[in-house]
């Protein structure tokens, strides 16, 4: 993610977390930020890295409508 929010205009790494559900979203400081990524975390960044700018934006869509799916079957 912090490769990822280097290439978003204006995007914090913290925001693209929230964005993409691994984070809540909240005005104070949450003490999940310091929390190590799982595996699956992981393996997704370290695959994100090597896609092109283009390819990223996609991935973080995919990931937004994933995420609406999960949602939506709650």
């Amino acid at each position: 993610m912090k490769v990822l929010a280097a290439y978003l205009k204006g995007a914090t790494y913290k925001e693209l977390l929230e964005k993409a559900g691994i984070l809540e979203e909240t005005a104070s400081p949450s003490p999940k930020k310091d929390k190590p990524l799982s595996e699956y975390e992981s393996l997704f960044f370290y695959e994100l890295e090597k896609l092109r700018e283009e390819d990223k934006k996609k991935a973080l869509e995919h990931m937004r409508y994933l995420r609406y799916l999960a949602e939506q079957q709650k």
